[in-house]
C-alpha cells in the first residue's frame, strides 16, 4: 500500500483543497483486493496474467441527498470526486492502468447501495470522453454496509467481498477485473454518518435507527429525526440520566416508569420544532407502554 499512497499524495492534496473550498463532507474508501481474473483488450504492454493485487481509493461526498430510492436500494448522483487504482505484480512492481479520475460538477457520477439478494455498492463515473468506469463491490458472506437514518455506512474492517471493475478506455481497449477484497477501510469526518461534521456534531455517536425505539424493543413508529446539532430524537431520550429503581413494598414491587427527564423530551422537541403534537403524543404513549409491557 505504500507505493499506492506515495503515487497519489499530490493528487489527494489538490483534492483536499478543492473539497474544503466547497464545504462538502467527504469520505475516503480504500481497499486492496486479490486479483482472480483480468481481461484487457487492445494492449500488449502489460502481462495481465502476472498481476496479483489491486489497490483502490475512492473519495465521495456524504452530504448529497438520494437521487432515487427503491424498496431494495438508494442512489446518490454527482457525489464522487476522485477514483484511483493501482495494479501490482508482487514480484515485478506496480503498474497504473491510467491516470487518476478527477470528477467535476458537469461529469456524471453515481454511487448506488443495493440490498436485493445480498448487498452491493456500485460506483460509476463518466467524464464525458467517454470513458465510463464502473467499480462494484458485492457481498459474499459478510455485510458490506449498514443502513441507517443518514448515509449508508460502509463496513470498516476485514471484509471479503467480490470486486468487479469495468473500464472502457476508448477505441478497442476494454478492461475488466474480478477479485476479492482483503478489507474495506474508511476515513471520514462524519463518524456516525448523520450528515453533520464531527467538529460540529454535538452527538458524535448518534443512535441512527429509522424510527424511535424505546428500551430496545418498543417501536413508536415515529421517525427518528435528526436536528441541526447532529442529535436524533433517540439521542435526546438517551441523554436522560438513569434513575434508581423504586424500592419494594412488602412482597410487591413498585413498577418503575419513565423518568421526569424522559417525560419532558417530547414537549421539548415540539418546542424546538423537531416533531409535531401528534408525534409527541405517540412518543409519550410508546414510552409508557415500553415500561408497562414486556417483550415476549
Amino acid at each position: 500500500m505504500k507505493n499506492f499512497f506515495a503515487c497519489s499524495i499530490l493528487a489527494i492534496g489538490a483534492l483536499t483543497a478543492s473539497a474544503a473550498s466547497s464545504a462538502q463532507d467527504t469520505e475516503t474508501l480504500t481497499f486492496r483486493a486479490d486479483i482472480d481474473y483480468v481481461w484487457w483488450t487492445g494492449t500488449t504492454s502489460t502481462n495481465t496474467d502476472t498481476l496479483d493485487v489491486i489497490d483502490v481509493e475512492i473519495i465521495y461526498s456524504v452530504d448529497t441527498v438520494p437521487d432515487a430510492t427503491t424498496p431494495t436500494g438508494v442512489r446518490y448522483v454527482n457525489n464522487i470526486q476522485y477514483i484511483d487504482f493501482l495494479l501490482t505484480d508482487l514480484d515485478a512492481g506496480a503498474y497504473r492502468l491510467t491516470g487518476t479520475w478527477y470528477y467535476y460538477s458537469d461529469d456524471e457520477t453515481s454511487m448506488t447501495f443495493e440490498s436485493s439478494e445480498g448487498q452491493s455498492i456500485t460506483f460509476f463515473g463518466d467524464r464525458g470522453n467517454p470513458d465510463p468506469l464502473t467499480i462494484a463491490i458485492r457481498e459474499l458472506e459478510q455485510q458490506i454496509f449498514i443502513e441507517n437514518l443518514g448515509y449508508p455506512m460502509i463496513v470498516d474492517g476485514d471484509v471479503a467481498a467480490e470486486l468487479f471493475i469495468t473500464y472502457f478506455l476508448g477505441g478497442p481497449q476494454t478492461f475488466e477485473l474480478l477479485g476479492v477484497t482483503q478489507s474495506l477501510n474508511i476515513e471520514s469526518n462524519d463518524t456516525d454518518r448523520d450528515g453533520i461534521n464531527d467538529a460540529l456534531d454535538q452527538c458524535e455517536a448518534s443512535i441512527m435507527d429509522p424510527t424511535v425505539v424505546f428500551k430496545g424493543w418498543y417501536d413508536s413508529g415515529v421517525t427518528n429525526y435528526r436536528d441541526s446539532s447532529g442529535c436524533t430524537v433517540m439521542d435526546h431520550y438517551a441523554s436522560c440520566p438513569v434513575e434508581e429503581e423504586a424500592p419494594r413494598r412488602g412482597i410487591r414491587s413498585v413498577r418503575s416508569g419513565p423518568s421526569s427527564c424522559e417525560k419532558a423530551v417530547s414537549y421539548d422537541l415540539v418546542g424546538e420544532g423537531m416533531i409535531d403534537y401528534s408525534e409527541a403524543r405517540r412518543l409519550r404513549d410508546a414510552l409508557y407502554q415500553s415500561y408497562q409491557q414486556q417483550e415476549f
